[in-house]
C-alpha cells in the first residue's frame, strides 16, 4: 500500500472520489444497457475505457503543470480548424455534429471536449500573465474575448450547451481573476443582446440549423407530462425521455429498487449516457443520487483547497477552471434529468458511457492532481530544508 502511495501523488481524496464515481459508472452502464448480451458487450468496452482513463490521469499528474501554460497556445490555435472540420465532416450525435471519426481506427474524437480544455488553459495563462492588471483590455481582455467569442460563436450553431458551458466557465474565471465587475456585466449584456438579435433574425431567415431542436426541448421543459404508455411507443421524442426520466426518479423513492432492477432503462433512449443519473436514482434511490452530487462537490471543494495552497496564480486558475468545467457539466446533466433545465447533450462526467469525453475528463483531473503533486513536493523540500 505504501509503495502505491509513493507512486500515486496528488490529492488522495480526489483519487478516491474519481475511483468511486468510476465504480458507479461501470455498475450503472451495465444495469442501463438493456439485454444481458448487450450489457456484457457494452460494459466490457466501458471497463477498458475506464481503466485507460486512470492511466491518463496518472500520466498527466506526473507532468509539471507549468507545461500546460505553453501547450495552451498551441491548443488554442488548433481549436478553430478542429471546429471547422467537425462542422464540415463531423459525425452526428443526438442531431448535432460533435465528433470526428478517425479513418481506419473506428474511434471518434470529441473535438468540443478538447476545445473546452484548451480554452480553460489559455484563459488561465493570459490571466496569470496579467495578474497585476487583469482589466487591461489590450493585453488581457482582448485576447480572451476574441478567442472565447470566436470559439463560442462557431460552436453555438451546432452545440448550444457546450458553447454556454465554455462561456460560463470563462466568465467565472474572469471573476476569479479579479476583472472589473463593470466589464463582466457589459460582456454579459452584450451576449444577451447578441442572442436576442440572432433569434429574431432566425425567425425570418434560418441561420441557426438546430433552432427547431431547441424549440422542441424548450417545449418539453415547459409542457406538463404527456400521457405515455411505454408499451405503445413507436417513435422516440424528447417528451418521452423527459417523462421516463422523471418516472425512473419517482420509482426509486428513498432507497431505490436495488441495482439491476431498473424498469425505465428499457424505454429511455440514452439511458447509459444522457440519462444515467435517472437510472442511478431509480436503483439506488435519493440516497444514491445525493451521494453522487456530494462526490462532485467534494472534487470542487478539494480543487478550491488546492488553488488556495498553490503559490502560482496559473496553478490556481487552471485547477479551478478544470474543476468548474467538470462540476458545472455535472450540475447541468443532473438538472435536465430532474427537469430543472431543458435537455442538453452534456454527459455526466466519469459516470456516463463514453470514450473520448471520459478521457478528456481524466485529463482535467490529471491537471488538478499535477498542481496538487507540486504542492506536496514543495512541502517535502521545505521539510528537508528545515531539517
Amino acid at each position: 500500500m505504501e509503495n502505491i502511495r509513493n507512486r500515486i501523488n496528488g490529492d488522495i481524496v480526489i483519487w478516491i472520489v474519481v475511483l468511486v464515481l468510476s465504480v458507479f459508472s461501470i455498475l450503472s452502464v451495465y444495469s442501463s444497457s438493456g439485454s444481458v448480451s448487450s450489457s456484457w458487450s457494452q460494459v466490457s468496452k466501458h471497463l477498458l475505457i475506464v481503466i485507460f482513463s486512470f492511466g491518463i490521469i496518472y500520466l498527466i499528474h506526473i507532468i509539471p503543470y507549468t507545461y500546460f501554460s505553453r501547450l495552451s497556445v498551441i491548443a488554442i490555435i488548433l481549436c478553430i480548424p478542429l471546429i471547422i472540420l467537425t462542422l464540415w465532416i463531423g459525425k452526428d450525435i443526438n442531431d448535432a455534429k460533435r465528433s470526428i471519426e478517425v479513418p481506419g481506427l473506428g474511434i471518434s474524437i470529441q473535438t468540443f471536449d478538447f476545445v473546452k480544455l484548451a480554452i480553460i488553459m489559455y484563459v488561465a495563462r493570459i490571466l496569470s500573465k496579467n495578474q497585476d492588471n487583469p482589466s487591461d483590455f489590450k493585453k488581457c481582455l482582448r485576447p480572451i474575448i476574441i478567442s472565447t467569442g470566436i470559439i463560442c460563436l462557431m460552436i453555438f450553431r451546432a452545440n448550444f450547451s457546450t458553447a454556454a458551458l465554455i462561456f460560463l466557465t470563462v466568465y467565472i474565471l474572469l471573476f476569479i481573476g479579479r476583472v472589473k465587475i463593470l466589464y463582466l456585466l457589459s460582456t454579459a449584456g452584450a451576449i444577451v443582446l447578441l442572442l436576442v438579435i440572432l433569434l429574431q433574425i432566425n425567425k425570418k431567415v434560418e441561420i441557426l440549423p438546430r433552432s427547431s431542436t431547441w424549440d422542441t426541448r424548450w417545449k418539453s421543459y415547459i409542457t406538463p407530462d404527456p400521457e405515455i404508455d411505454a408499451s405503445e411507443i413507436t417513435s422516440r421524442s424528447i417528451f418521452d425521455d423527459s417523462h421516463f426520466a422523471k418516472m425512473a426518479i419517482s420509482n426509486g423513492g428513498f432507497f431505490g429498487v436495488l441495482p439491476g432492477n431498473s424498469i425505465q432503462r428499457n424505454v429511455l433512449s440514452n439511458a447509459p449516457s444522457d440519462f444515467i443519473f435517472a437510472i442511478i436514482v431509480e436503483e439506488y434511490g435519493i440516497i444514491g443520487g445525493v451521494f453522487i452530487i456530494l462526490c462532485y462537490m467534494i472534487i470542487f471543494l478539494r480543487a478550491i483547497r488546492i488553488a488556495n495552497k498553490t503559490p502560482r496564480f496559473f496553478g490556481a486558475l487552471i485547477v479551478l477552471g478544470c474543476a468548474l468545467i467538470l462540476v458545472v457539466q455535472a450540475i447541468i446533466n443532473i438538472a435536465y434529468t430532474v427537469s430543472l433545465l431543458p435537455m442538453t447533450g452534456l454527459t455526466l462526467p466519469f459516470i456516463s458511457l463514453g470514450g473520448m469525453s471520459l478521457w478528456f475528463s481524466a485529463i482535467s483531473i490529471g491537471i488538478i492532481l499535477s498542481v496538487s503533486r507540486d504542492i506536496n513536493e514543495q512541502k517535502v523540500k521545505e521539510n528537508h530544508a528545515s531539517v
